[in-house]
């Protein structure tokens, strides 16, 4: 478990990143798509402004190949979150897919709605 803040534990999904491109990131009965809660490291608006591109972090590793819009979109502008905050997220829908470029195989997330938890947390990992 990763303390956020003394009045506060969070934890977050450790691992989620390194199972995704397995598949592993489903509950036990394969029903419900696991909602990960993650730590945004890194964000910055994409070129045309419609979307944000975000590092997020599991705990274990950070990963970079992810997208915020839609829904997710408005709620990061209506919380006025920005680099300047390590906001802590519980992810409730996302897709991810397999891109290839440069000869290189990666998975490419697209959060389309999430749940802040905390807006200013301390790195945890």
């Amino acid at each position: 478990m990763i303390t956020a803040n003394k009045s506060r534990k969070i934890e977050l999904t450790e691992g989620f990143f390194k199972n995704l491109p397995y598949g592993n990131t489903d509950d036990a009965d394969d029903t419900k798509r696991l909602q990960p809660i993650l730590q945004i490291m890194n964000s910055r608006f994409t070129k045309d402004g419609t979307g944000i591109r975000l590092r997020l972090n599991d705990g274990e590793h950070c990963y970079a190949t992810i997208l915020l819009k839609d829904k997710g979109f408005e709620k990061f502008k209506a919380n006025e979150m920005d680099n300047t905050h390590q906001s802590i997220i519980k992810v409730l829908d996302y897709s991810a897919r397999d891109i290839t470029k440069d000869s290189v195989r990666r998975i490419f997330i697209r959060i389309k709605d999430f749940d802040l938890i905390e807006k200013d947390s301390p790195v945890m990992a």
